[in-house]
């Protein structure tokens, strides 16, 4: 139901005060953002007054300050400063000013302006260790409401939280997952209020903090280039305190009802600046479109103040936005207000930080009328029930309407209906369906806790799954690669033997040629298929050897597509381990190939050095001999074995280049090793990396 301290009564009738607006300006410190840009310092203040430097300015003339004098400054912007204002020196100095408005019957408003990132919603909730002006309040109101009650006098306390998102109104204590949107009215007794809006009896700050807690839960918040957690919607949270004096016999004599405003306004934004676009743009939209009709309604209040007595009253353009037309009663109406206006200290913001210092100063001429609000609720009760009456009264004479203005007619009487029925419940029956509200959440809470829990517990089954899974894979992998290994040994064992029999065969060619010159022919041509077999058959060890590349290259692929989903560094460093253990083993394959060849090498060099001194030996041996057939058939004999050792010392240098490009791919393979161990230490911790 709309407050009681929203009903009016006749001026004549109560107590009112005429009161300007409180503003009061806050700077914060540097962001993470503003310190990286190492942008400069704009913004300095003393006693009451603000000063704003403009940075583009390139002299230091007075006319490139601009000075703004408030009820309060707050430095807030290094805690080293002697200067600084705290959270509690900010409560301290507007905060408590408004409790006592309100426990002295009148309305009241604290409301905060600002750049997007500025700082408003730490002012107003703060955090945890840090908390803000609105839960330090609603703690206070309980202090003073334990101190002041007797047995003639007693309180009570409501409270409702509601945000404007895109111009529309959701009520942030409704359970449930799919919000509706809420309807703003004008109602004739009660003013401006949320048809359908939750409002809750409290009787200790606890509750007051779980609700809070609860709205601020589902407020809408986004995350934008300057600000992590952005505010993407107003957030209005009430309280409504009646304290009820009584005479000794309980007889009830009076009572004072106030509302207490507590507004979290979104941040006005630019979106060069934000980077907004999508949702986040329209968002941004709507909350500039909003502020400028809050900036539009100020300039009129003020206007309207400064020419008053002079002409008639201007137009306030209250209906023009949600937000406008709900604080209508706390600027220029009847509530005691306090507007803080935080700003940003960073030369980067001049500009948006000079916008909001002439804001508050606008919003500092206003004058609002407040009233002490004295027996509301019986006069809540009473303009219900004539509203109600005269209702009825046009639903009977309903004859000559259409079925849309009958349906309209209709849905106020059961508004207004409704309304009654709330105003007539006694404080005992809120508390309780407050009291079950709250047990109904925690039982929901509870029972989402378990479903959650049975959901981690299926994640944990299902991780453990996947786990064996890859275990199993991997093994797979393990028993593949060893087969393979094994008949890459088979074939090196093949290969050596092989050698060895060429070896051999290399023997008996020389000890045949010595002795049977007839055969060299024969036994050369022999030797070149053989040689040729052997230059094959190397070509296809280096395919193979290629192959393997390109397999351990697609296996590195692999594993970096499949670093992402592995469950734990540790199988990750598992698996670059058995990379490296693959690395080692090809390492190895090739050594040994290496070492093979360069025996072969060091073979065919000694047979190259015999041969070369047999072949002097004959020479000198055919040249002391007389010209002869026999002679030129030796001397034919000796250049063949010539040209086969000439073959044989350009398949010595074949092989060494070979046995190069294999202490190249060794060296190749060592630097791979090493750069996975770097990169492996990089991802992991040195003392996962040792126990692994």
């Amino acid at each position: 139901m709309p407050d009681a301290a929203a009903v009016l009564a006749t001026p004549a009738s109560r107590k009112s005060e005429s009161t300007s607006v409180v503003v009061a300006v806050r700077c914060r410190p540097f962001n993470s953002r503003e310190r990286e840009l190492k942008t400069g310092l704009a913004v300095r203040m003393a006693a009451e007054t603000t000063t704003i430097i403009n940075p583009k300015s390139k002299s230091a003339q007075k006319e490139d300050e601009r000075t703004f004098t408030f009820d309060f400054s707050f430095w807030s912007h290094d805690p080293l400063d002697p200067r600084f204002h705290s959270q509690q020196h900010v409560y301290e100095s507007i905060g408590q000013g408004v409790l006592d408005n309100a426990l002295n019957g009148f309305n009241a408003c604290i409301f905060a302006y600002g750049q997007t990132g500025s700082g408003k919603t730490y002012s107003m909730m703060g955090t945890h260790d840090q908390p803000g002006v609105i839960p330090r309040l609603c703690r206070e109101l309980f202090t003073h409401v334990a101190a002041k009650s007797t047995a003639t006098v007693s309180f009570t306390v409501e409270v409702s939280y509601l945000e404007i998102y895109n111009e529309q109104t959701f009520d942030l204590l409704k359970v449930g997952k799919k919000r509706k949107p809420l309807r703003t009215r004008n109602h004739k007794t009660l003013g401006p209020y949320v048809e359908g809006l939750s409002q809750f009896a409290v009787a200790k700050y606890e509750s007051v903090l779980q609700f809070m807690e609860s709205g601020n839960a589902v407020r809408t918040v986004a995350a934008t280039a300057m600000n992590d957690t952005s505010s993407r919607s107003h957030a209005i949270f009430s309280l409504v305190v009646k304290q009820t004096n009584s005479e000794p016999g309980g007889k009830r004599i009076g009572e004072k009802v106030s509302k207490i405003s507590l507004v979290d306004l979104a941040g006005s934004e630019r979106q060069s600046k934000t980077g907004a676009s999508g949702a986040r743009l329209k968002e941004g939209s709507t909350i500039n479109k909003s502020l400028i009709t809050l900036g539009m309604v100020i300039a009129a209040l003020a206007d309207r103040t400064a020419v008053k007595g002079k002409g008639g009253a201007e137009h306030i353009p209250y209906r023009d936005s949600t937000l406008t037309f709900l604080l209508k009663e706390s600027l220029g109406g009847n509530s005691k207000t306090v507007m803080i206006a935080t700003v940003s200290p960073a030369a980067e913001n001049f500009d948006e930080s000079l916008s909001t210092l002439r804001y508050a100063a606008r919003t500092k001429q206003i004058v609002n009328k407040a009233f002490v609000n004295e027996d509301a609720t019986a006069a809540i009760i009473q303009g219900l029930r004539a509203e109600l009456e005269a209702l009825r009264l046009a639903a009977g004479a309903s004859n000559g309407l259409s079925t849309a203005d009958t349906s309209e007619l209709r849905a106020e009487m059961e508004e207004n209906e409704r309304l009654l029925a709330e105003a007539n419940l006694t404080w005992e029956d809120k508390l309780r369906a407050t009291e079950s509200e709250l047990l109904d959440r925690a039982e929901a809470a509870e029972r989402e806790a378990r479903v959650r829990q049975r959901e981690n517990e299926a994640l944990r089954r299902e991780m453990d799954e996947l786990r064996e899974a890859k275990a199993r894979e991997e093994q797979f992998r393990i028993s593949g690669l060893k087969a393979h290994e094994a008949v890459r040994v088979a074939e090196i064992a093949s290969m050596e033997q092989k050698l060895a029999e060429e070896k051999g065969r290399a023997r008996k060619f020389q000890a045949t040629l010595s002795t049977e010159s007839d055969d060299v022919e024969e036994e050369l041509t022999r030797q070149r298929e053989e040689i040729a077999r052997m230059r094959t058959e190397q070509a296809e060890l280096i395919a193979m050897l290629q192959v393997k590349e390109r397999a351990l290259e697609r296996e590195r692929e692999a594993r970096l597509a499949a670093e992402s989903s592995i469950a734990t560094k540790a199988q990750l460093l598992s698996t670059l381990a058995l990379a490296e253990v693959r690395r080692r083993e090809e390492v190895r394959s090739t050594q040994a190939e290496w070492d093979l060849l360069a025996s072969t090498i060091e073979g065919a060099k000694m047979q190259s050095i015999a041969e070369t001194a047999k072949l002097q030996i004959a020479h000198v041996g055919i040249a002391t001999q007389p010209d002869s057939p026999v002679k030129e058939r030796h001397s034919r004999v000796l250049s063949a074995r010539a040209n086969v050792e000439t073959e044989r010392q350009d398949e010595i240098q074949r092989w060494e280049q070979e046995q190069t490009v294999l202490l190249e791919k060794l060296e190749r393979l060592e630097h791979e090793s090493k750069t996975q161990r770097e990169e492996a230490m990089e991802i992991l911790s040195p003392t996962l990396v040792h126990d692994v």
